[in-house]
């Protein structure tokens, strides 16, 4: 599988997520050494705060936005966000020209990293009047999925929601499961994460904890996904862009070639054309919205 790799990403796709990381006590001593990891020079104003609770981290834009992007974090509802993501997300702020809230949530089983976001959601509903997004990684896009279910069963309006190599089905039914070797992330690790993350059960809201479970996929907001070939998570994100499109959800979905799970922690400069791409969707939902 190596040499199918594109060529910049062989040496990082050796990387395997460390199976160690799903004892409790390693977890939080890894996420000690993450808060002690420099973090990127912002080149955009950046606010750290908390909201009804929350931390937050809030990247500004230089011009007057066009919305606000409550992004989630990928690490397996386990490990807290890597340093190169803050660059990642401060690119949506700046080439998107959105406010991006970059949200802590708990690193505890469902409902709470839930919850954490509909927290964050009502506080920003009450003192803004821009139009709302959601995204996010791996982990992070199963929450992002999740808030859009959330907001679309409340009658809270969304401009977007953006997915990138989302979970979403704790069942693991896709094909892609089947993969062997898989660079980053593997179907033993995912059971892992699912059997932690689900530990208290659903509480009767199976789509809030895997949004594969939802059955009506009617007037959930414009929608971004991106998958990746050599990924076990690929076709679950391809099936549900497939189950929104036939709802009527105006979707692109994104099947990078030759990349794997987490390829972005690698910024290289194909990496940062698919970036730009994420930022220009995110940007035009948003002016499409407000149009």
């Amino acid at each position: 599988m190596n040499t199918q790799i594109c060529k910049p990403y062989r040496k990082t796709a050796c990387f395997r997520f460390p199976s160690i990381l799903f004892n409790e006590t390693i977890a939080k001593q890894a996420n000690r050494f993450i808060d002690r990891m420099p973090k990127p020079i912002p080149k955009a104003p950046m606010i750290e705060m908390k909201m009804n609770g929350v931390k937050v981290t809030i990247f500004k834009p230089k011009t007057k936005p066009n919305g606000i992007l409550l992004y989630f974090h990928g690490g397996a509802f386990l490990c807290k966000a890597a340093p190169y993501l803050y660059e990642i997300i401060e690119q949506y702020c700046l080439q998107a020209n959105c406010v991006v809230v970059f949200v802590d949530y708990a690193l505890v089983p469902f409902p709470s990293p839930l919850l954490d976001a509909i927290q964050v959601l009502d506080y920003i509903k009450e003192r803004s009047d821009l139009p709302l997004g959601v995204a996010g990684d791996s982990a992070g896009g199963c929450i992002a999925a999740a808030l859009a279910l959330y907001c679309r069963n409340h009658n809270i309006p969304l401009a977007l929601q953006m997915l990138i190599y989302p979970v979403l089905d704790r069942k693991m039914r896709g094909e892609s499961f089947q993969m062997k070797k898989t660079p980053s992330w593997n179907m033993k690790a995912n059971a892992k994460m699912w059997a932690r993350y689900s530990k208290n059960g659903d509480l009767g809201t199976p789509s809030y904890l895997s949004p594969m479970e939802e059955k009506n996929m009617v007037n959930l907001p414009k929608t971004i996904i991106e998958v990746e070939q050599f990924d076990v998570l690929k076709d679950d994100g391809i099936e549900y862009g497939k189950w929104l499109y036939d709802a009527g959800v105006d979707v692109h979905t994104y099947l990078n070639k030759g990349l794997y799970h987490g390829f972005d922690a690698n910024l290289n400069p194909y990496t940062r054309q698919i970036i730009a791409r994420r930022a220009k969707r995110i940007k035009e939902a948003f002016e499409a919205y407000k149009a």
